[in-house]
């Protein structure tokens, strides 16, 4: 009782700051904060009313929707886009500490949807069910997902994964041949992550209940759209959900030609004349913590160019609130995307 008082009832900001204002002033923010959050149905009616409630109170209230890890920003694979996979992304490479890991987690409640997403494979980190565990002592399994290609687990490994508690794995299949694998993804593994989502989804049949979600991808391009009915059978033969995503050519640097060569024109995410809604979820809703604790405003920024702040010397909640970096992005972002160069042409601005 007293945490959710506390939280119903939070103390008022002791300074002003862009985040602050008039009691007016807060609550259309507050409204078009609530408008922004993707929550789940079951979640809308009451979760929307106390947010409006609590950021109109007070600016220090409001918890993360959404934060991406990046336990890693090594990768096994590389997927013609990424910036990872082309060696663009000249952040210095490294794995997450457990006690940034930790700085992340005890500073976030269970309403906060936690990716393991980044610019790296969360499974070449050898913790990542250590941090599953951990998490799950917090409360937080219940909305934490992994993003993965499962091509650097093995047999063992991947056994052992629904023994962790976590709500959804995406796994990254993109292709029905090893040719088109090695055309999109740029390594052969094709066989392996086949082999390894077959072994998951056996384990899954053998238990008598599976909480997790489990979930195959496939990223449409104009090498695999034609495999798009062949993938949604072998996805559903084996008891998984399958799920199509267009194409991330944003923030790759590729050239227009290279671009072309793999978008599918009408399922292009990013489209420069398009107009500005204002409603991302980011700016408000979410951030990005890279492997080091340091963390920017979108996880759309594979360089580190908007990096504010670091989860071991902030809180989640105050670098979502009150941090200056933020802050002055909010004033930008409501003001013009346009002047933000990893909001320009974005589909979610």
């Amino acid at each position: 009782m007293p945490i959710l008082w506390k939280s119903l009832f939070p103390q008022r900001a002791s300074s002003p700051d862009c985040c602050g204002g008039s009691l007016p002033a807060r609550i259309r923010r507050a409204l078009r904060f609530a408008a922004s959050l993707r929550v789940r149905k079951e979640e809308t009616n009451l979760r929307g009313m106390l947010t409006v409630f609590r950021v109109a109170h007070s600016p220090l209230s409001v918890q993360p929707e959404i934060v991406n890890v990046e336990l890693t920003n090594r990768c096994n694979q590389k997927c013609a886009f990424c910036p990872t996979g082309t060696g663009t992304n000249q952040r210095p490479k490294g794995d997450m500490e457990f006690d940034t890991f930790r700085a992340i987690v005890d500073g976030l409640t269970p309403f906060t949807r936690i990716q393991f997403a980044g610019y790296g494979e969360p499974f070449l980190h050898r913790q990542l069910e250590h941090f599953l565990d951990y998490a799950a002592t917090k409360g937080l399994n219940k909305r934490l997902q992994i993003l993965t290609n499962l091509a650097a687990v093995d047999e063992q490994r991947v056994r052992r994964l629904l023994d962790h508690p976590f709500h959804k794995m995406y796994v990254s299949l993109d292709a029905m041949t090893s040719e088109e694998f090695l055309t999109y993804k740029r390594v052969n593994q094709f066989d392996v992550v086949r082999r390894n989502i077959e072994i998951l989804a056996a384990d899954a049949a053998r238990r008598t209940a599976v909480s997790q979600q489990l979930i195959v991808q496939m990223v449409l391009t104009r090498k695999n759209q034609h495999q798009r009915e062949e993938f949604e059978r072998y996805v559903r033969g084996l008891g998984m959900q399958p799920k199509f995503k267009s194409l991330n050519t944003y923030m790759s640097l590729a050239s227009k030609d290279r671009i072309q060569e793999f978008e599918i024109p009408e399922l292009s995410r990013y489209d420069s004349k398009r107009g500005y809604s204002k409603r991302c979820p980011w700016p408000w809703g979410g951030f990005i913590v890279y492997w080091n604790g340091d963390v920017s405003v979108c996880c759309e920024d594979p360089l580190g160019t908007m990096i504010y702040g670091n989860v071991l010397q902030s809180s989640p909640v105050e670098l979502l609130n009150l941090a200056t970096g933020r802050c002055g992005f909010r004033q930008r972002y409501f003001k013009d995307p346009a002047q933000i160069a990893i909001c320009r042409g974005c589909s979610y601005a």
